[in-house]
């Protein structure tokens, strides 16, 4: 990842952690908190591309877009950090675009081929197993399920170790997030 654009995302990440606490439910202070986290994580990652910081803002924005609607974040903070996360999606696209440049002088193709690729979303194709998807399926009908319930829902059905097999499968395709609450307690979440 290029510096500077590492030292940008370092200080949207800590903005938006420093803004989370102006969110008005513990969850819209938690959710908000993670995704400060996760673009830590990405900034640490030597092979983030700029699709997926793209991606981030993106999601991130609508989060917040989402949070400031139900009246969970206050307006005036939400709009600094919106700010801050295009200034960065901004950031990603123009040194795409240089880097789409140097690429297309040096090949003698047309510039702009990359920078069209990180503007429009990647195709995502989910593949679930069967029981993957029916462990979904109640998740999604009960938002903010623990682990122990949703074993104990499955008992009959799958060993404890299967059912966790299948949550880790959900978490790793992005269909559902893991949430955690004060002290060891973990909720999962269907993603919308």
């Amino acid at each position: 990842m290029d510096s500077t654009l590492e030292r940008q995302a370092i200080r949207v990440a800590v903005a938006l952690a420093a803004s989370s606490t102006h969110g008005k439910t513990a969850e819209a202070i938690s959710d908000v908190r993670d995704e400060s986290t996760h673009l830590m994580s990405l900034c640490m990652q030597e092979d983030t591309t700029p699709h997926q910081l793209c991606a981030w803002c993106d999601d991130v924005t609508a989060l917040i877009e989402r949070l400031v609607a139900s009246d969970a974040f206050d307006r005036g903070h939400a709009l600094n950090a919106i700010a801050g996360i295009l200034r960065l999606r901004l950031t990603v696209i123009r040194l795409v675009q240089e880097i789409d440049e140097r690429t297309a002088k040096k090949s003698g193709t047309a510039s702009g081929e990359h920078t069209a690729q990180v503007l429009a979303p990647e195709p995502q194709v989910i593949v679930l197993t069967d029981n993957a998807q029916k462990v979904l399926e109640y998740i999604q009908s009960n938002p903010g399920v623990r682990t122990k319930e949703l074993v104990e829902s499955f008992a009959k059905t799958f060993s404890p170790r299967s059912t966790k097999r299948y949550i880790a499968e959900l978490l790793e395709a992005k269909v559902v997030r893991r949430k955690e609450l004060e002290g060891r307690g973990v909720v999962y979440i269907a993603r919308s």
